[in-house]
C-alpha cells in the first residue's frame, strides 16, 4: 500500500469508546465520583493547588476573567496570533483586548513588545503556548510583577509541556486546558482551569455549582462524532476512501475538507455561547483519568518525532521550522512549518501521500470581527498566509518521519526551481 499520512490523528483507542458506551448505558455518564478524582489527579500532574473542571477552555477563560475583579473597559494584553475565542472571552467580559505581535521563531507572544502596551488600565496578560511550545514565562512574569498584572496561561495546545522544569499551567495566576478532540488529552470535550489562588478557586466553585448540567443526548452525540472522526483516520479507511477524496477536491480547487474541520467565526453567536456554562461530566472525567496515565509517553514520542523532523529540515533554506527553545520541553501538538506558497506546497505534498492542514489560527489583530481593536502586527499577519501543519503523532516511526521530511524537502526544491 502506498504511504499515506493524515494531517492529524485522534488520540483515542477503542477502549475509550467502550468505556463511554458502558457509562451511558449504566446511567453514570453525567454524575459520579470521577469528576473530583480527575480534578485532583490533574492538579497533581500540573503541579498546582487547584483544578476545576469546566465545559471548555474558552468558557474557562471567561470565568477566570469575570472573577478577577476587573472594571469595565480595563485592558487585557494578548498575542495577535491566537485562537479567536480568546479575544471573544475578553470582549464578553466588557474588557478591551490589546494585541501584541508574536515572535517569528516560536509563534508565541513577543515578550519584548509587551511592556510598551502596558498602561494604567492594563490588568492582565493572556499568553498562548502556541502549538505546544512554552512562552518565555520568566520575562512575562517579571513584567507582570512590575505592573501588578494577572497572567493567564492558555495551555490548550500544551498539556504536559514544561518551562524550566515546571509544567505550563502552574506558572501564572490561572490557566485553561482543552480536552477537545484534536488535543493530546481528548475526553469527549470539556476543559480545566488550574490555579494556586484560593480566592479564585472558591469563587469558581460557587459559580459552577449553579451551572447547567449537559443532557445525555448531547453527550451521546459527542461520542458518536468522536468515533466517526477516529475511524476516518484509521489506515485502511483513510488510505482507500478519505485520501483519494482529498486529492480530488484539491484538484478541483475545493477547500471543503479544510472548512469542514475549521470552526466558523461568528462574533455575535460566540459572545452569547461563551457565557452559557455547563459542567464537566463524569464520563469526561473517567476518560481524563485514563488519558493522564498515557499522556507523558505520547508527548515524548511526538517530541522525538518533532526533533527528528527539525534535524532533517534544518538544511532546507526555503522553509522555516520551529525553533528549539532552551530550558523548555515542547510537546509539538501541531508541527507547523512556514513556506512561501502554502497552497501550492500542500497540493504538491499530496502527490507523495502527505496530507497537511492550512493555518486555522487567526491574526486577530487584523481580523474583521475585531476591527475595533485593530493593531499593526506584521509577524502575526504574515504567519497566517505561510503556516501549514505537517503530520506528527505518536504512531509515526523513524522511517515515517524520514519519508515525510524527504518529500517536504523535495517539494520545496521543485517549487523553487519552477
Amino acid at each position: 500500500m502506498k504511504r499515506v499520512y493524515p494531517r492529524h490523528i485522534i488520540n483515542f483507542d477503542m477502549g475509550f469508546f467502550a468505556l463511554a458506551i458502558k457509562m451511558i448505558i449504566e446511567g453514570k455518564a453525567i454524575y459520579g465520583d470521577y469528576i473530583a478524582t480527575f480534578e485532583k489527579k490533574f492538579a497533581d500532574y500540573i503541579g498546582i493547588s487547584y483544578a476545576i473542571g469546566v465545559d471548555s477552555a474558552r468558557k474557562g477563560l471567561f470565568l477566570i476573567l469575570k472573577n478577577l475583579n476587573f472594571s469595565e473597559n480595563d485592558e487585557v494584553i494578548l498575542p495577535a496570533y491566537t485562537f479567536h475565542a480568546l479575544p471573544v472571552a475578553v470582549i464578553a467580559c466588557n474588557l478591551k483586548p490589546v494585541f501584541v505581535d508574536i515572535d517569528a521563531d516560536t509563534s508565541n507572544i513577543n515578550d519584548s513588545l509587551i511592556e510598551q502596551s502596558v498602561n494604567a488600565k492594563t490588568k492582565a496578560i493572556i499568553i498562548t503556548h502556541m502549538f505546544g511550545q512554552p512562552c518565555n514565562m520568566e520575562s512575562i512574569m517579571k513584567i507582570a510583577k512590575k505592573y501588578n498584572l494577572a497572567v493567564i496561561e492558555d495551555c490548550a495546545h500544551a498539556c504536559g509541556a514544561k518551562y524550566q522544569g515546571k509544567r505550563v499551567g502552574s506558572l501564572g495566576d490561572a490557566a485553561i486546558f482543552s480536552f477537545k478532540l484534536g488535543k493530546n488529552l481528548p475526553c469527549f470535550g470539556g476543559g480545566m482551569i488550574t490555579t494556586n489562588r484560593v480566592d479564585l478557586y472558591n469563587n469558581l466553585r460557587v459559580i459552577l455549582k449553579k451551572s447547567f448540567t449537559p443532557v445525555l443526548k448531547s453527550v451521546f452525540k459527542e461520542v458518536i462524532s468522536s468515533f466517526l472522526s477516529f475511524c476516518i483516520v484509521q489506515k485502511q479507511i483513510f488510505s482507500n476512501i478519505i485520501f483519494p477524496a482529498i486529492k480530488i477536491l484539491s484538484f478541483l480547487g475545493c477547500d471543503y475538507i479544510d472548512r469542514r474541520v475549521e470552526e466558523k467565526i461568528d462574533l455575535n453567536n460566540d459572545l452569547i455561547s461563551i457565557k452559557k456554562q455547563t459542567k464537566l461530566i463524569n464520563l469526561q472525567a473517567a476518560v481524563g483519568i485514563r488519558q493522564l496515565l498515557r499522556i507523558d509517553d505520547i508527548n515524548q514520542k511526538r517530541r522525538i518525532n518533532a526533533q527528528a523532523l527539525i534535524r532533517r529540515l534544518k538544511k532546507v533554506k526555503s522553509i522555516c521550522i520551529p525553533l528549539v527553545i532552551p530550558d523548555t520541553e515542547a510537546i509539538y501538538l501541531y508541527f507547523r512549518i512556514k513556506v512561501q506558497n502554502s497552497k501550492l506546497f500542500r497540493k504538491k505534498l499530496l502527490d507523495y501521500g502527505i496530507d497537511t492542514k492550512r493555518d486555522d489560527m487567526n491574526a486577530c489583530s487584523n481580523a474583521k470581527i475585531f476591527e475595533k481593536y485593530k493593531a499593526f502586527c506584521p509577524v502575526a499577519e504574515d504567519l497566517n498566509y505561510k503556516s501549514i501543519e505537517v503530520p506528527n503523532n505518536h504512531l509515526l516511526n523513524e522511517e515515517d518521519i524520514r519519508y515525510i521530511a524527504r518529500y517536504i524537502e523535495c517539494v520545496s526544491e521543485k517549487i523553487n526551481e519552477a
